[in-house]
């Protein structure tokens, strides 16, 4: 199930005793906060989020923690799982106004994302919702690729996908002022 992610391990370092240490971790107070959403979500504290975290912090345990609880902190600042509840409403706005969107996996059976930033209209985007909206639009996605779109490509394909391919068209980008 660990694919390519086998090769990021340092020799000498046993990636399975690692992932074990940061899950015990991670199962008590370095965890989310006990009773809260992130705690009651269990891909918070999966081994598909887990090693992705060790792979960041090239498998170092006490890093991977600190990581760990930045993001825990910021999954409850941002109110992710209220996000991630949250209809959006201005979504076909969004996607209007600013072209971009995942599309199928690629032969690597990642997630493909395609955005084309030449073809944002911004001045009609904010007129159909704020920055904040936009922002927190992106985090929702960002999230819901972590949580449904990566775990189920690794199903698919039997081993992990923790990445995506992104292509930025930038066909009609302009710099001018």
């Amino acid at each position: 199930m660990w694919g390519n992610n086998l090769k990021t391990i340092p020799p000498g370092v046993d990636g399975h005793a690692r992932l074990e240490a940061l899950r015990k971790r991670v199962q008590g107070a370095e965890g989310p906060k006990p009773g809260s959403e992130e705690d009651r979500h269990p891909y918070s504290r999966s081994d598909h989020m887990l090693v992705r975290f060790l792979i960041a912090r090239q498998w170092d345990v006490e890093r991977a923690v600190a990581m760990l609880e930045s993001h825990y902190r910021w999954l409850a600042e941002t109110k992710m799982s209220k996000l991630l509840l949250d209809p959006f409403p201005e979504e076909m706005h969004i996607k209007r106004f600013y072209p971009q969107a995942y599309h199928g996996t690629d032969k690597l059976g990642r997630p493909l994302y395609i955005e084309r930033p030449g073809q944002i209209d911004m001045p009609r985007l904010l007129q159909a919702t704020t920055c904040e909206r936009i922002l927190q639009y992106f985090y929702a996605q960002t999230e819901l690729q972590i949580r449904r779109r990566l775990p189920a490509c690794s199903l698919v394909r039997g081993e992990v996908v923790d990445k995506s391919l992104n292509i930025m068209d930038l066909d009609g980008l302009s710099f001018r002022i």
